[in-house]
């Protein structure tokens, strides 16, 4: 008699675990389908905005979406209607679960990161046939059931996800001056290699090497980058090289910083190696000369704008360009005693942002630029450019850029100059409202 009772207890016990874990395997099931709908469904936006595609996304998803529903949005509603004290309690619960997936999601993170499994699939910007494509692919892929060849969708995202940016022609090199606002941070591009002169300012400032070079190197589909020059340790050309270091690879880092630097044992630590900048090293990639001309070898001296590190870079046809850093008219001077022919360049980016210690008439008849470009932030405390020195460039009636009029300059220097300004391509309907 117990023993049947509790046989037909058993039973019933075995049907209820039953009907639970189906109920739980269907929401299980079904979970999984919605992050993998999602998930496909906003990769083209994600890599168009921020070229990257999140994978441990649908993992972390799996812990925050419940949570934030059975733990976080219940602990604020209740506290917008229980009575003092127990409101107290929780709004103190909801900011503490919101604590603790915070460090738990960067424990994933992190553990995904020392396993050398990368949280991020790094991605160029894809342009609107690729995006197009993807789009169509990924509507076909989440098609009901039966639509006719959803197994051919996946060929639709490979212009996406194979997509490759272009480098510069064979002998030519391709310049880009970033707005960062005030700072330095200009990608120079050959076919095959990319250098990196200054980064941009850092955390001490409006961290503009976090926020707009960084991201806009892996928007390139610049991963990797063969030189990373930091000219100086001013933080508004210095500041940012900490979070490229961190962003993309950098064979090298080539500086004019005092030996106790933190950088120094930052870019070793991200296995770069390391080198003072120095007058006289020169190196060739595709067909493209780069020549240092500035600081001479030996211990630095005098104020960080002095120890500015000023590079040549001359395509196969000849056209060059020259990168000035903040050197002031003192170091112009030295370098045209020097060598004044070595001077000439096509393209000048204007020395220390246009400031009136700088681009004196000797030192700009001595380059001849057929274009400057001047790195400055919107009305910046420095009034830089020099309207004085600005006008000293205007006379020469030749092409300006301004950052903070123009945003970014890209130069394209082969056997001709293309000078594109991005808010003159780019044109928005609000902009000089």
């Amino acid at each position: 008699m117990f023993i049947g009772s509790l046989q037909r207890v058993m039973r019933i016990v075995g049907r209820a675990c039953m009907t639970v874990f189906a109920a739980l395997d269907k929401r299980v099931r079904s979970g999984i389908r919605v992050q993998y709908a999602v998930t496909l469904a906003l990769a083209p936006l994600t890599v168009y905005w921020f070229s990257q595609i999140p994978l441990i996304g649908p993992l972390a998803n799996a812990f925050a979406i419940p949570w934030i529903s059975v733990v976080v949005t219940p602990a604020t509603l209740a506290g917008l209607v229980l009575p003092a004290p127990f409101d107290a309690h929780a709004f103190h619960l909801a900011p503490a679960a919101l604590t603790i997936l915070c460090d738990a999601l960067a424990t994933l993170s992190d553990a995904a990161t020392r396993r050398h499994l990368t949280p991020l699939w790094h991605l160029p910007q894809p342009g609107p046939f690729a995006s197009m494509a993807a789009c169509a692919g990924i509507a076909w892929a989440l098609a009901p059931r039966g639509w006719p060849m959803r197994c051919a969708a996946p060929l639709a995202w490979l212009p996406l996800l194979a997509s490759v940016a272009p480098g510069a022609p064979a002998g030519a090199l391709r310049v880009t001056a970033l707005d960062i606002g005030q700072g330095s941070a200009l990608l120079v591009e050959t076919a095959h290699h990319a250098l990196l002169f200054d980064a941009g300012p850092g955390p001490e400032s409006t961290h503009a090497g976090e926020r707009i070079t960084a991201p806009y190197l892996l928007a390139a589909g610049v991963f990797r980058l063969d030189t990373l020059m930091i000219s100086h340790s001013d933080s508004d050309h210095a500041g940012g090289a900490p979070a490229v270091l961190d962003a993309v690879g950098v064979r090298q880092l080539l500086a004019s910083l005092p030996a106790d630097d933190a950088l120094w044992s930052h870019a070793r630590a991200r296995g770069a190696q390391t080198m003072r900048c120095a007058a006289g090293q020169r190196w060739h990639w595709d067909g493209v000369e780069f020549r240092v001309l500035w600081p001479d070898a030996g211990p630095l001296a005098g104020k960080p704008n002095h120890q500015s590190c000023v590079l040549k870079a001359t395509s196969a046809a000849g056209r060059a360009v020259l990168f000035t850093a903040d050197i002031e008219a003192d170091v112009e001077r030295m370098l045209i005693a020097r060598d004044s022919e070595t001077l000439h360049a096509d393209v000048l980016i204007a020395p220390h942002h246009g400031s009136r210690t700088s681009s004196t008439e000797t030192f700009l008849d001595a380059v001849g630029p057929l274009a400057a470009v001047f790195q400055v932030g919107y009305r910046n405390r420095f009034r830089h450019p020099n309207p004085t020195v600005f006008a000293r460039y205007a006379s020469r009636g030749i092409p300006l850029s301004r950052s903070d009029e123009d945003g970014a300059a890209r130069i394209e220097i082969g056997s001709d100059i293309v000078f594109e300004r991005y808010r003159e391509t780019h044109a928005r309907y609000w902009m000089g409202r």
